[in-house]
């Protein structure tokens, strides 16, 4: 196909312009979240940048420790290119997606090379580029892009790691492989780089060349070069900060977490399964192939190879999670690329009758692609006349951009006489455009009481001086996140006496509805009683719930009776003391 993408550019410029497409217009943007501890790691970062620290991190000005140096290292770094803003916090997802991505590709390029004309295998040009968009553009890594945490971090820092692990000849020591598996220590903790090292002594071990790496000095001097690796990451702090890291991170973080009351299947159910929308009815189809053809399959070196490499991949990580009772659904999302690598592998050695399974799967994909604004059309005509803050541009975008995706689907996937993956790739951008449109305009709902306060002050000529409550001190206080989400300092204020000081200079404070909103008031009952002469301008500032119910009725469901978006609202308050004594 002479206009391919592939012949034009070469893959992985292409993969490149498909991730930026398909993440740059909205990581400038107040995202819905996704995700609500990186409060706590963008106010740490925060903290530690005010005071000058690279390694020893505070929360709420108290030492502190949840995860490793390294997220909190590029933050820094990120407000010193981008300074306050959305892309500060989010940079290194978008540099870091494309590398796991490339490395994705990569691999599959070596292994599943174009050109194969064996009679179990298919020779499609365009896979390793469908293979890269796939984990690029997965919901489980999508929905983790906009949140400043570590997942996509750790699935990124993993697929690289089996790209290195898979170039490795027997007689190599892998020193550039242990490395990584040290650095991945950094980002979370150690645990993730003992699931990569388990994972190249199962891919050794089934692929026969583990006790030729046992007997290989050089081998185990690259393994404890990346065990201090891992080690010199924490040395700083260990220095520094030794008694508080161990009594927090050691005693709390890593050795104290007991169970969070989930399923043992929870991670198995995102991982295997929604995370890998919108292929899922592929990966279905494959899951499928994979237990009818496995012995067929392994007769294949190069499909043996993919597939002890993809089950190496993910095993060491889904096996202890089966195991230890503390567990989220996103906690298997860093082995994602192990995943893809069984389903590209057993898709690549399909045959015909599996080939027509496959394409009733991209057609149940361009089905779900088509669903999504039929779906906002039905909401948006239930809840008319829709509320000022919802664009009349959102439903029609929608529309279009779900329409090329599905028009794309079905064109490259189902009527054709081949299947041309290198446009199957770019052609999901258009439900992502979709989907990031309608998330951005839900996320841009909660800052627009806040952007019409801080315009009112730029144009007063005083500018925004805001603080953040939280003498309630807790520690997902969002003054951080929304510092970088407004582009203004919002500083939290955990201590009475810089609240006081706060109120008597002027500054308008922003409390958080609940058990803020109940402390906040007892404080201004005890310091700023209005029958002393005190005069406050309130104004309410809507936000999203992200719970409740009303006499045991879910939330959603009493709003969509009664017709009335507002009931998914709650009040914070924005708050400034304008006269009384000094």
């Amino acid at each position: 196909m002479k206009n391919s993408l592939n012949r034009i550019w070469g893959w992985p410029l292409a993969l490149f312009v498909i991730i930026a497409a398909a993440y740059g217009p909205f990581l400038g943007t107040r995202f819905i979240r996704t995700a609500g501890d990186e409060k706590v790691y963008i106010s740490q970062a925060l903290e530690m940048a005010r005071d000058g620290r690279w390694f020893v991190q505070t929360l709420m000005d108290v030492p502190d420790y949840y995860k490793g140096p390294l997220h909190f290292l590029l933050l820094r770094l990120g407000f010193l290119i981008f300074g306050l803003s959305s892309w500060a916090v989010l940079y290194m997802n978008l540099l870091l997606v494309f590398a796991g991505a490339l490395a994705v590709g990569k691999l599959v390029e070596r292994r599943l090379p174009p050109g194969d004309q064996a009679s179990s295998a298919r020779s499609e040009t365009g896979l390793p580029l469908f293979a890269a968009s796939f984990f690029a553009l997965s919901v489980g890594i999508y929905a983790h892009m906009f949140a400043s945490q570590m997942e996509v971090e750790l699935a990124s820092f993993f697929a690289v790691g089996l790209y290195l692990l898979d170039r490795l000849k027997p007689e190599q020591a892998g020193f550039g492989f242990w490395i990584l598996a040290g650095v991945i220590g950094w980002i979370k903790a150690p645990l993730h780089s003992v699931f990569l090292g388990v994972t190249a002594l199962l891919f050794w071990l089934s692929t026969g060349q583990l006790f030729e790496k046992i007997k290989n000095w050089k081998a185990w001097a690259a393994a404890l070069c990346g065990i201090a690796v891992c080690v010199a990451g924490f040395a700083p702090v260990l220095v520094f900060d030794y008694s508080n890291f161990v009594s927090t991170y050691i005693s709390k973080e890593i050795l104290g977490k007991i169970a969070t009351n989930q399923s043992r299947w929870v991670t198995i159910n995102s991982a295997f399964g929604f995370y890998l929308l919108p292929w899922l009815f592929l990966a279905l189809v494959s899951y499928f192939q994979l237990v009818a053809r496995l012995p067929r399959l392994v007769e294949d070196l190069r499909a043996r190879r993919m597939l002890a490499l993809g089950f190496s991949g993910f095993i060491p990580s889904v096996l202890f999670f089966l195991w230890h009772p503390y567990r989220f659904e996103n906690y298997n999302l860093p082995v994602i690329s192990g995943i893809l690598l069984l389903i590209v592998t057993a898709f690549h050695f399909r045959t015909a009758v599996w080939d027509h399974l496959y394409r009733l799967g991209f057609l149940l994909t361009a089905v779900l692609a088509a669903s999504f604004p039929i779906l906002l059309t039905i909401l948006a005509g239930r809840f008319s006349p829709l509320p000022a803050w919802w664009p009349g541009w959102l439903v029609p975008f929608v529309w279009i951009t779900s329409l090329l995706s599905v028009v794309g689907i079905l064109w490259f996937g189902v009527f054709g006489k081949t299947l041309r993956l290198q446009w199957l790739a770019p052609s999901t951008v258009g439900i992502f455009w979709a989907i990031g449109a309608f998330c951005a305009v839900l996320g841009e709902r909660e800052m627009v009481d806040l952007r019409r306060v801080i315009a009112e002050a730029k144009a007063r000529g005083v500018g925004p001086d805001l603080v953040y409550y939280n003498l309630h001190a807790n520690m997902f206080s969002e003054w951080g996140l929304l510092s970088c989400s407004v582009g203004t300092p919002i500083p939290g204020v955990h201590a009475p006496d810089r609240l006081r000081q706060a109120m008597m200079s002027g500054k308008t404070v922003l409390v958080p509805a609940g058990e803020g909103i109940e402390h906040f008031r007892a404080f201004i009952k005890r310091e700023f009683s209005p029958a002393k002469g005190n005069v406050f301008v309130i104004r309410p500032w809507k936000r999203w719930k992200t719970h409740g119910a009303e006499n045991n009725v879910p939330l959603w469901r009493v709003a969509w009776d009664r017709r009335d978006l507002s009931l998914l609202e709650r009040d914070y308050l924005i708050v400034r003391r304008v006269s009384g004594p000094s």
